[in-house]
């Protein structure tokens, strides 16, 4: 394993260069494809019971706990001093705690309607959660 040097990489390092290279590549690519759609049955849920005016009631609530912990973790690193090893480790955790938080939104939002277009909303916030913790 490579031994860090603790030098964070500027915009002018060629390897951050190569690196927003190929991600402008794959996001002109990826706008140029043809939407994947889902089948129907991709939206039915096992349980679709309501409760007073909203649909899939457990399933919209379920993301309740994302809303809670993503904003106590934005709480805890926007205070002055959290422990954290490194001070460029906050943004990395904020970045994360900010898609866990907006994650209950999205998800909500496909779980009260479910349909191909409010998949992406559910997807989106997401995103940043599958990559793992970016800049580390």
């Amino acid at each position: 394993m490579a031994e860090s040097t603790g030098v964070i990489p500027t915009h002018s390092d060629p390897r951050v260069l190569l690196l927003a290279g190929l991600g402008l590549t794959s996001v002109a690519v990826t706008l140029t494809l043809p939407a994947i759609h889902q089948r129907g049955s991709d939206h039915n849920f096992a349980d679709t019971r309501g409760f007073r005016h909203l649909p899939n009631a457990l399933n919209v609530l379920s993301n309740i706990p994302f809303l809670i912990v993503g904003a106590l973790g934005l709480a805890f690193v926007s205070r002055p001093s959290p422990p954290f090893f490194a001070s460029w480790e906050r943004g990395p955790a904020a970045v994360l705690l900010f898609a866990l938080f907006l994650t209950a939104f999205g998800s909500a939002y496909y779980h009260w309607n479910p349909n191909d277009r409010s998949l992406f909303w559910d997807r989106l916030p997401g995103t940043p959660l599958g990559m793992g913790a970016p800049g580390t």
